[in-house]
């Protein structure tokens, strides 16, 4: 009996006790966004660390939080930010995790999870984690393959398991600056191009969705000051941005014609005005549109896309074992985050295992046969359920002899 590598790393609770609580509000709050605040004001020095998620819909309440804090019970009275309504938050245990627990929380270990994600110096598009220092160039213009992680909790029979799934994904390689000389200078083009659109920045590892083209400031501009009675902090924009992100500011050019404006909206409170959305400008030299660019590919281009692709078995292996050495560094984290990775998963007293799981496996000694598919779609492999009859139905496969001798990959649906 043989073993094989998967794609699985065990998750486990070394040092520490994750205690799960229920959260009773009174009166509930308008959003989940203040009701984390108060869970924070009122338990966050008691309780440390405490972790809760707060779902995308506002108007879903906070409902369960996890801490290494032992309480059976727990009161206290809040106020909130603009000292009108008090609020009183109750805790009540319901569960705690020892180490050699086989069986973790999934929520729990989904949202820390996420939080060790965000922290990484990884690009996040749409759930997906491209990791800007692993790049494969391609012989069609403006494109680029970066290679991007897909990860997932899976609870097995063995404990549970981080399932890690590389691959590369495609990004444009030319910024929205190198657009705009494109259009030649044409700004209804250009904003046709940009308006509505996601972009990422990549010195800063964020993603943003244009609202608009600011035409009347530049990188050269005057940064905003708020307090006359202090000196500013910034001369102008391009000041900022080298001061705030230093040699990842490096592709940034002055002569940036505008700036692209994201209009991040506030919650409006009941019997209130509207309040103003705070602005976030972004140099077009330093943004890079989302996605691949539209690409018109023979038969050739096509083949080399799909081989840039592929990677061998052994190198998705290794690609895989990395991500989990990121996931453990305390060194490296992204630019505004609180904790690295490895001190969110030292705080809880976890550990991912660096060695992925095996399981064994008997080889069987049986002719390879290559078949092409049938011609007639309705052969379908008979009720015997024979090998043949099952490759009859499959298109052709080429094995290729030594790259999986000792490597599976499995692929967990969501």
């Amino acid at each position: 009996m043989s073993t094989l590598q998967t794609n699985l790393f065990e998750i486990k609770i070394v040092d520490r006790v994750v205690y799960q609580y229920n959260v009773v509000m009174t009166p509930p709050t308008l959003s989940n966004k203040e009701q984390a605040s108060l869970l924070n004001k009122g338990f966050g020095e008691d309780f440390t660390p405490l972790l809760f998620d707060v779902p995308r819909d506002p108007s879903v309440q906070i409902t369960t939080l996890y801490s290494s804090t032992d309480a059976s019970v727990a009161e206290k009275e809040v106020e909130s930010r603009d000292k009108t309504t008090k609020y009183k938050i109750k805790i009540e245990q319901t569960q705690a995790f020892r180490a050699g627990d086989r069986k973790l929380p999934p929520q729990f270990m989904n949202i820390l999870l996420r939080r060790c994600l965000t922290s990484m110096r990884m690009l996040e598009i749409r759930g997906r984690m491209f990791n800007l220092d692993i790049v494969r160039s391609t012989r069609i213009p403006n494109l680029e393959l970066v290679l991007t992680t897909n990860t997932s909790v899976v609870q097995t029979e063995g404990g549970m398991m981080l399932s890690v799934s590389p691959k590369f994904g495609q990004l444009r390689s030319d910024t929205c600056r190198t657009q705009y000389d494109q259009t030649r200078s044409d700004r209804a083009r250009f904003e046709s191009m940009v308006i509505g659109k996601t972009v990422v920045t990549k010195h800063n590892n964020l993603s943003y969705k244009i609202d608009r083209v600011d035409w009347d400031t530049t990188p050269a501009s005057a940064f905003p000051h708020d307090h006359p009675d202090k000196p500013a902090k910034f001369a102008t924009y391009k000041e900022y941005f080298e001061k705030r992100y230093g040699q990842t500011c490096r592709a940034m050019r002055e002569d940036d014609p505008c700036m692209l404006v994201h209009e991040q909206r506030q919650r409006q409170r009941p019997g209130e005005p509207e309040p103003e959305p705070k602005l976030c400008l972004i140099p077009p030299s330093l943004a890079t549109v989302c996605g691949a660019p539209e690409m018109n590919l023979d038969g050739r281009q096509k083949r080399d896309l799909t081989q840039a692709q592929q990677i061998a078995p052994r190198t998705l292996q290794e690609f895989c074992q990395k991500f989990i050495e990121l996931l453990h560094r305390k060194d490296v984290k992204r630019p505004g985050a609180r904790q690295a990775s490895g001190e969110i998963l030292e705080a809880w007293g976890l550990q991912i295992d660096r060695k992925p799981t095996t399981v064994p496996f008997q080889k069987i000694q049986m002719p390879i046969i290559t078949q092409d598919a049938p011609a007639n779609p309705r052969d379908r492999p008979g009720p015997d359920g024979s090998l043949r009859n099952v490759l009859r139905s499959l298109k052709p496969l080429r094995l290729i002899q030594g790259q999986l001798d000792n490597w599976c990959f499995v692929h967990q649906r969501r």
